[in-house]
């Protein structure tokens, strides 16, 4: 989708889409794009949604991104992630570095949230991922417990769910 997302910016014109068997053509002027299609049966995709979320943090969307885009600079290596700490409402990001030569990170800032306290601990990229990709001002991050599954929605069609770390 990138290289087509690419095409679709570079120019104006009408897009023609072919398709036959199991492959699809997107032309564009001079320029053509081949994909195979998918014939298996695609993955039940619902079923890793996670469901009945008894609690969900809503954040301002580009504030969370900052937040994140600052603490997540001293984290360099797969032992090291994010812990997100919510009570009431107030929100912490930290560092949470495996290594004794770092220091370490944080930030503060408010959010709409009042249920029990909450510690989840992520890998930092995943949730930048998710949040570059929605187009609007708040989001909401809905889960049971800050060790499983957590679901990112927005007020447009969008879910991403994301796995939290265990953390000894």
């Amino acid at each position: 989708t990138g290289e087509l997302q690419k095409l679709l910016a570079s120019g104006d014109g009408e897009v023609r889409v072919q398709a036959a068997m199991n492959r699809v053509r997107f032309t564009l002027g001079e320029t053509s794009i081949w994909s195979k299609l998918v014939a298996d049966v695609y993955p039940n995709y619902n079923a890793v949604i996670p469901k009945n979320l008894s609690e969900g943090v809503v954040f301002e969307r580009e504030v969370l991104l900052e937040k994140l885009d600052r603490v997540s600079a001293l984290v360099q290596n797969d032992a090291s992630s994010v812990r997100l700490t919510v009570d009431e409402s107030l929100a912490t990001l930290s560092s949470n570095i495996r290594s004794s030569e770092a220091s370490e990170s944080k930030d503060e800032f408010e959010v709409k949230y009042s249920g029990a306290p909450v510690v989840i601990n992520f890998k930092p990229e995943y949730l930048a991922q998710a949040l570059k990709c929605i187009d609007d001002d708040t989001v909401e991050i809905a889960f049971t417990e800050g060790f499983r599954a957590a679901k990112i929605t927005c007020s447009v069609p969008f879910v991403y769910v994301f796995m939290a770390l265990r953390m000894d």
